[in-house]
């Protein structure tokens, strides 16, 4: 760490943070996640980037991977229980967030804390093919949550009962496919942090 990192940490304070959960099990058995789980468009983009032919630069293998998937997703039903209650959509893509950033600093949900003991939940429904990659702007100012074609949620359990929504992916990892839960765990990740 050096001098000045050893000074840092002497004076440093602990922070507890919460993480996300995914997976059917308990704790012990559950993935965890610190940022963003995503299921739908997103995730589709996901598998077609990590396999990307290898001409096309690593630079851009996202950009190829949200290309192709939007020539071929389609929107699809979608039910998810947030604390007990059922919501019903016909969307492309929910993302379940606990610090609510992705990508290159998109802020997929832009309202999420690691430290409510909530994860958020945002998801795109069913909007014409065009007006996707025309949300990108708005997806890294925070700004596309509109209450109508975005929609904006939060609980600490929500369940994704659709089947075959697809790879679910968290913190750009494969996990598995949908119906599975979500859990919020608070408090559960300690990390030390500069004092104010």
């Amino acid at each position: 760490m050096g001098e000045l990192g050893a000074q840092l940490l002497a004076v440093a304070r602990e922070r507890r943070l919460d993480v996300g959960l995914a997976g059917d099990g308990g704790p012990s058995t559950a993935t965890v996640f610190l940022g963003v789980a995503t299921l739908g468009y997103d995730s589709m983009a996901n598998t077609y980037a990590n396999d990307a032919p290898r001409a096309v630069p690593s630079s851009l293998v996202y950009a190829y991977g949200g290309a192709r998937t939007l020539v071929h997703a389609l929107p699809r039903p979608l039910t998810l229980v947030v604390d007990g209650v059922t919501h019903e959509f016909t969307g492309w893509n929910v993302a379940i967030g606990n610090s609510g950033r992705f990508g290159a600093g998109m802020r997929v949900n832009p309202d999420a804390s690691m430290s409510d003991g909530l994860l958020d939940v945002t998801v795109v429904t069913d909007i014409p093919r065009w007006r996707y990659p025309a949300m990108l702007p708005r997806l890294f100012r925070g700004t596309h949550v509109d209450g109508v074609r975005v929609r904006a949620l939060r609980g600490r359990d929500i369940r994704v009962i659709t089947p075959h929504v697809g790879d679910v992916y968290a913190d750009g990892d494969l996990l598995e496919a949908s119906p599975t839960t979500f859990r919020a765990l608070p408090d559960a990740l300690r990390v030390l942090v500069p004092a104010p």
